[in-house]
């Protein structure tokens, strides 16, 4: 008895069994070790070949040849090879004034998956790019960015579906306004006490030239901040900054039956603390989930929240990676500020004490010659009174 399995007509063997043997001879490379023939039904004809682990490469038509001494049999497959990836992973940076970049990637799909971002009301928004990319293993990675402005920074969905297997995973991403670069009120306040402090350093320039001219004129001067259960929603990230150099997550989902587990972890699986969880129960009588974490710069490469039913044993999770630039620090533009109040305040107070030097200095010259007129006439009258008072 003989049983051969090839790929594409008869140019591949798959597996070969000869003489109660499986016979590894002349079987193609990219087969040996993941073959294996279940003999259990040989007796009545029937034998079914396994391959494991299974790639991409594995697709196309099988045929089976069974040869015994009295019977020829054969028959003919098709294999259609299919992968699930991982749930939708979504970067948020910083694009131009009053608008935010979004990028969803995806590893683990076959064939190539179909990727959709919508709108709170389901509706497609137009991507600014889309990249489909093979790995190692064969499997498909794909990537797309959409650029949200601030008049439509309502919820975001990113949703990637196998279009052979069906199966859909989405993620849902929220974005505060505060997030959305702009031009900053310091900018503005910057240039203005730029200008003041030009005018200042002109006006204290000319008043010193003064000052050093009136002192040659004998003036001195000075310089000087029942039991059913339900699976939800998939969860909803809100981002929020924080107090400086952290931002706060809020994850929540709705829809959930008993009380779901709620957890937030980073990429290598460590447990992150949440702030704060709160439950509620909707009209339906299905549960609403919320949690807040506050990550750091260092939480920045990704964190998931995870959301499982107890009962079912079904979990949804999204992930959520941010660009360094998102997280808030104290601005150069808050020290620079304070440097120019610090210097705009000492040229005013220099600029005063020097105006009111050169009042001073004006109305020296004028007192001095009033006294030195009085002073005569005292003296005058002095020497005049004794001559009198000896001719009586």
């Amino acid at each position: 008895m003989a049983i051969s399995w090839y790929r594409d007509g008869r140019s591949v063997l798959v597996h070969e069994y000869r003489d109660s043997q499986d016979r590894t001879e002349q079987q193609s490379l990219e087969y040996q070790g993941r073959t294996q023939l279940l003999r259990e039904s040989i007796t009545q004809g029937k034998v079914a070949l396994r391959i494991h682990p299974v790639i991409p490469g594995d697709e196309g038509d099988y045929s089976c040849v069974f040869v015994t001494p009295t019977e020829l049999g054969h028959a003919q497959f098709e294999l259609r090879v299919s992968a699930s990836g991982t749930p939708p992973l979504i970067y948020v940076e910083p694009a131009h004034t009053g608008s935010i970049t979004l990028t969803c990637s995806s590893s683990g799909w076959y064939p190539d998956p179909e990727l959709q971002w919508r709108d709170p009301h389901r509706r497609h928004l137009s991507p600014d790019s889309r990249k489909v990319s093979l790995g190692v293993d064969g499997l498909v990675h794909v990537e797309s960015s959409v650029t949200v402005e601030e008049s439509s920074r309502a919820e975001v969905s990113c949703s990637i579906r196998n279009p052979v297997l069906g199966e859909e995973k989405e993620v849902w991403l929220a974005v505060a306004e505060s997030l959305f670069p702009r031009v900053s009120a310091w900018t503005v306040a910057l240039a203005v006490l730029l200008v003041l402090l030009a005018v200042a350093l002109v006006t204290t320039a000319v008043l010193l030239l003064r000052s050093r001219r009136a002192r040659e004129e004998s003036m001195r001067s000075l310089r000087e901040a029942r039991w059913f259960a339900a699976s939800g929603a998939p969860p909803l990230i809100h981002v929020q900054p924080a107090h400086t150099g952290s931002i706060t997550l809020t994850c929540s989902s709705s829809g959930w039956y008993p009380d779901p587990e709620l957890q937030w972890r980073e990429p290598r699986g460590r447990l992150l603390l949440p702030e704060s969880k709160r439950q509620s129960i909707g009209e339906d009588g299905l549960i609403r989930v919320e949690s807040t974490v506050t990550v750091d710069e260092s939480s920045k490469a990704g964190v998931f929240c995870l959301v499982r039913n107890p009962v079912l044993r079904e979990e949804k999770e999204a992930r959520l990676s941010m660009a360094e630039a998102l997280f808030p620090r104290v601005s150069a533009w808050t020290v620079a500020l304070a440097v120019l109040l610090v210097l705009l305040a000492v040229a005013l107070v220099t600029t005063a004490v020097l105006l009111l030097r050169s009042r001073r200095a004006r109305g020296l010259l004028p007192a001095a010659g009033i006294l030195g007129w009085k002073k005569a006439q005292v003296q005058s009258k002095t020497l005049s009174g004794p001559a009198h008072l000896r001719s009586i």
